[in-house]
């Protein structure tokens, strides 16, 4: 629906509500910013004059039936929602509403344990994936990557973690004699554990920050998992002192600088990779995103985590 909208147009249709803001107007006259979401998976922010969030009837994950004027601000299309109801049950499938990940849940998470069971060839790093991996295994499978910018759908964080371990096997073969496999593989897995925290996700794939999350964030809840693991293990040994230091240093660093929310930088050949293969998949993700629904020979709108750049999708 929202892709086929005209400038100076009406569009109605269903559409899922998947945020509402309130904003005021230059007078104080509240109105809300609802972000919504047709059945193509195109999501818009729309105006809503006059209406504060205490009067608006409904909460985000509601499939409404709505009336639009599209007009067009900066350039672009500008949508205004003027009439509204909820929709009747007959009316619509919530399975057309939700941005999920391409692949089956259970087969990414089986592909990601059976790379480690044959790569990771430190008993004590493998049983810390599988420890992790199983007693979270239930969130796992819908979780979120993120509230907003990279993989924030559902199964967001197996989608991201399943093309991640794929680089890492690549990356692997070529810089091999710089890498200990195990450490790599094992770090790329549980990267981003924290966010099983950090995070809640609804059954529609929307997250939003834990008041742990917003505290302590995923790297420090991480590497506090890494620990418990480790003492339902009985790995906190001399022996695994050392290794696991250096996973928890993964997990830490992962975000390359201190300025992107690092608690440290970089200093082992396997973080700086797992930095790097997470800033690609990341940044792919958002182009893949951004393109998927341009039109060839123009330019996206700029996009925040690709530094504001406006990409191009080439005739």
């Amino acid at each position: 629906m929202f892709k086929e909208a005209t400038i100076q147009g009406k569009i109605s249709g269903s559409v899922m509500i998947v945020s509402v803001t309130q904003k005021q107007t230059r007078t104080s006259k509240p109105y809300l910013i609802l972000k919504l979401r047709d059945d193509q998976k195109k999501e818009v922010d729309a105006k809503l004059w006059n209406m504060s969030v205490e009067e608006f009837p409904f909460d985000k994950n509601t499939v409404i039936i709505g009336e639009f004027s599209v007009g067009e601000y900066n350039g672009q299309k500008d949508f205004t929602l003027d009439m509204y109801r909820e929709a009747l049950e007959s009316e619509y499938r919530m399975e057309d509403f939700i941005n999920a990940a391409p692949y089956s849940p259970q087969k990414m998470y089986e592909y990601i344990l059976q790379i480690a069971d044959q790569t990771v060839l430190d008993d004590a790093y493998l049983a810390i994936i599988h420890n992790i991996y199983e007693k979270y295994k239930e969130q796992i499978f819908i979780w979120s990557a993120a509230k907003a910018v990279h993989h924030n759908i559902r199964s967001g964080f197996l989608y991201h973690t399943f093309r991640m371990v794929q680089s890492g096997i690549a990356l692997g073969k070529v810089y091999g004699q710089a890498l200990n496999h195990s450490l790599l593989l094992t770090g790329i897995i549980l990267h981003d554990v924290g966010k099983l925290k950090e995070l809640y996700t609804d059954s529609t794939g929307n997250a939003d920050y834990t008041p742990e999350g917003s505290l302590l964030g995923h790297l420090l809840i991480g590497c506090e998992m890494i620990d418990e693991a480790c003492n339902k293990l009985d790995l906190q040994n001399d022996e695994n002192k050392d290794k696991i230091l250096l996973l928890k240093h993964l997990l830490a660093s992962h975000h390359g600088k201190q300025e992107y929310g690092a608690i440290t930088v970089p200093q082992l050949p396997e973080a700086i990779m797992l930095n790097r293969i997470d800033m690609i998949d990341a940044e792919m993700y958002q182009c893949e995103h951004a393109l998927e629904d341009q039109s060839n020979g123009t330019f996206t709108d700029r996009i925040f985590g690709l530094n504001n750049t406006r990409l191009y999708k080439p005739l």
